[in-house]
């Protein structure tokens, strides 16, 4: 199956999971579920973005989370914990 970034208008198949903020609040262990029931679970908390998308939606591009604030961004649309462990030129 082919994902597509879902930025409207973009086709890029090149993605990166983005792991929406709302998956932090949910209650349960989500290692207890069977894997098929944590596929489905998942599949809530998940949107697909190309990495030029990415930081327009919340995303870095790199580790797929959602940064609260979107001052925490490089310049390269990286958040600071994956900015800390690149070496960017």
């Amino acid at each position: 199956m082919v994902i597509k970034c879902q930025h409207e208008g973009c086709n890029r198949t090149t993605v990166v999971e983005c792991i929406k903020p709302e998956l932090a609040e949910y209650p349960g262990d989500l290692h207890a579920l069977e894997e098929e029931a944590r596929r489905k679970l998942l599949a809530q908390y998940v949107e697909y973005y190309c990495p030029e998308h990415c930081q327009a939606h919340g995303y870095c591009w790199n580790c797929g989370f959602h940064q609260a604030d979107p001052a925490n961004f490089s310049v390269e649309g990286l958040c600071p914990n994956c900015e800390g462990k690149m070496e960017l030129p």
